[in-house]
């Protein structure tokens, strides 16, 4: 992990994320995690970043790339035409083998596009007892929710992700893992991404998520 101070993003004036290729020396710029001024070093040797002008105070890159992951993915999210999750599904034939074929069902990925069905990210929304970081849901139809949990450290409650709710979550180790997320505009179910409560009886995503 970065040192502190390796920030990739800060925040301006208007509370906009901005990287640091994109800033402009003699502008004002803030920690998104403590708020505190940073000035772009953009150098010929070291990786440009963003340096605390200051004393670091209670500032934590933890902290840092939680709130820059929730911000970015939100964004990614409401300005992407499409935003997809894959899932891996199986191919085999079930109404013949009956899961008694010798050797195992073939898996393959399948893309779900949310864009279909759901037209909003919203950053810490609470939905009955659960505090979300992001929820996507739709503006106008009633579609049960979405809630993504990230985390640098410390994982979700078992209560909530045995809930009752669709749950995607996140760990987030480096900047690297949040520009994955925003560069493919999908969630892709791997050791890092993991989904909760998506599947029917069988095991299945089932064909009704995307009606």
């Amino acid at each position: 992990m970065r040192a502190k101070q390796d920030y990739s993003y800060s925040m301006d004036k208007e509370s906009h994320l901005i990287n640091v290729q994109d800033a402009i020396k003699g502008n004002d710029y803030y920690c998104p995690c403590c708020g505190e001024a940073l000035i772009p070093r953009q150098g010929n040797i070291r990786r440009w970043h963003f340096a605390h002008k200051g004393n670091l105070g209670d500032c934590s890159y933890e902290t840092y790339l939680h709130k820059v992951a929730k911000k970015r993915i939100c964004e990614c999210f409401n300005e992407s035409s499409q935003f997809t999750i894959v899932f891996p599904r199986s191919t085999c034939d079930t109404a013949k083998c009956q899961l008694g074929m010798n050797q195992p069902c073939t898996m393959a990925p399948t893309n779900y596009d949310l864009k279909k069905r759901y037209n909003l990210c919203k950053e810490e929304v609470t939905i009955d007892k659960y505090r979300a970081d992001l929820v996507i849901s739709h503006q106008s139809n009633n579609v049960s929710p979405i809630l993504i949990e990230i985390y640098v450290k410390h994982k979700s409650t078992e209560e909530k992700l045995n809930s009752n709710y669709r749950i995607i979550e996140i760990h987030i180790e480096s900047e690297e893992d949040i520009n994955q997320i925003v560069s493919d505009a999908s969630f892709k179910k791997s050791d890092k991404i993991r989904f909760y409560n998506f599947k029917d009886i069988s095991g299945e995503v089932p064909e009704c998520f995307l009606c």
